[in-house]
C-alpha cells in the first residue's frame, strides 16, 4: 500500500538530499513513503531507508520537517501541487485551498474536503509498487495519442494495460497480447471492460457452441430423465446409441468454446486498445464540458455487467434447449 503523501519543494530526496522541484521525477517508496529522485532510486535499487522498516526508526513525513530551509518553510502555499502520486489513474494530492490529502481523478479535479479546484496537474509520475515495479507512466504516448487519455479509459489496472498498448506497437508484436483473463472468461472480462458489442459477440461462441450440444442433448436425456443411478448402470447402453451426427455436433461445440479461448486470449489486448481509442476519438470531438461528463460514461469498468451478461446467457441457453429439444 502506497501511503497518503506529497512532495512540494520545501522537501528533498532522502537519498541525494537535494530539494524538489516542480520538475522533478519523484518515486516514493511503497512501505515507508519516503521521496527519491528516480535516478537515486534506481541507483540503489530500493528505498534509502530500508533498513529500518518496519521499525522504531522507519521514515516517516514528520521526519523531514526539521531539515527544511526556512526560506523554503516561509515560502507560500503553491497554487497547483507540484507532485502526484497516481495510482490505477488515482491522484493523491495535497489540497492548495485547505491543505487537505484528497483523491483527484482525471474525471473529478475537485477537492472532497472543500470542493476548491484542483489546477495545473502535471502528466502521472511513475510510483513503485510493493512488488517492485513501476505502477505507471505516461510520458510517451501511444500511437501518437496522448497515454493520459489511455489512463482515463482504463482508470482500473491501467498499470497493466498501458505497458501492453505500448508494447503492441513497440516490441513489433502487432495485434497480439496475451490476456489470461480474455482466455477463460471472454464475454465477461469484455462486459467488465464496458466492451459490450464485443462481449455479446465473445457470448455468440458459447450460444452457438449449444446448437451444437443439442443433438447429444436429445438422445442423452432421456437416459438422464431415469435418474443418475439408472444412468450409470444403462452406461454401455446409451453411449453405443448415440449417433456419430451427435458426437461430431459436439466435437464441434468444443472446439468453439477452445477457439473462442484462444482467439481473445491473444487479440483481448489489441481489441480493448482499438475500443480505447475510439472512445478516445469520440471526446475529442466534443467541447471539454461534454467530454468530462462522457468520459465518466465510457471510461473505467463496470462491476454490474459481467453479472447481468452471465444470467441472460444462462438464459438464452434454456431457451435453445426448449425450443430445440
Amino acid at each position: 500500500m502506497i501511503p497518503i503523501s506529497y512532495v512540494d519543494e520545501a522537501r528533498s530526496c532522502v537519498t541525494c538530499g537535494e530539494p524538489f522541484s516542480a520538475e522533478d521525477d519523484v518515486v516514493f517508496c511503497p512501505d515507508c513513503g519516503a521521496p527519491h529522485h528516480r535516478a537515486c532510486w534506481q541507483a540503489e535499487g530500493h528505498c534509502h531507508h530500508a533498513d529500518s522498516h518496519g521499525t522504531e526508526d522507519e521514515w516517516t513525513p514528520a521526519a523531514q520537517t526539521e531539515e527544511v530551509p526556512e526560506e523554503a518553510a516561509e515560502q507560500p502555499t503553491p497554487s497547483a501541487p507540484h507532485t502526484i502520486i497516481y495510482m490505477n489513474g488515482i491522484a493523491m494530492v495535497k489540497c492548495p485551498a485547505c491543505g487537505k490529502i484528497t483523491r483527484v481523478y482525471p474525471t473529478k479535479t475537485t477537492c472532497n474536503h472543500c470542493q476548491h479546484p484542483i489546477e495545473g496537474i502535471p502528466q502521472l509520475s511513475t510510483v513503485p509498487l510493493s512488488f517492485g515495479e513501476t505502477a505507471l507512466d505516461v510520458s510517451e504516448p501511444i500511437d501518437g495519442i496522448d497515454a493520459k487519455k489511455f489512463a482515463k479509459m482504463v482508470l482500473h489496472k491501467a498499470t497493466y494495460y498501458l505497458p501492453r498498448f505500448r508494447n503492441l506497437k513497440a516490441q513489433g508484436k502487432g495485434i497480439v497480447s496475451w490476456n489470461w483473463a480474455a482466455f477463460f472468461l471472454a464475454p465477461y472480462w469484455l462486459a467488465f471492460r464496458k466492451c459490450y458489442v464485443w462481449a455479446a459477440s465473445a457470448a455468440f461462441f458459447d450460444l452457438l457452441s449449444v446448437v451444437f450440444m443439442v443433438p447429444l442433448y436429445q438422445q442423452v436425456a432421456p437416459f438422464l430423465e431415469q435418474g443418475y443411478e439408472a444412468y450409470v448402470q444403462a452406461m454401455p447402453q446409451p453411449i453405443s446409441e448415440i449417433s456419430i451426427v451427435a458426437l461430431l455436433a459436439a466435437q464441434v461445440a468444443m472446439l468453439l468454446l477452445v477457439a473462442r479461448a484462444i482467439i481473445f486470449g491473444l487479440f483481448g489486448n489489441y481489441i480493448y486498445k482499438k475500443e480505447c481509442m475510439r472512445r478516445i476519438e469520440r471526446l475529442d470531438a466534443l467541447p471539454p464540458d461534454e467530454a468530462n461528463a462522457l468520459a465518466i460514461r465510457l471510461g473505467g469498468v463496470n462491476f454490474f455487467m459481467p453479472l447481468v451478461l452471465y444470467y441472460l446467457i444462462n438464459i438464452a441457453k434454456n431457451l435453445i434447449l426448449s425450443f430445440l429439444t
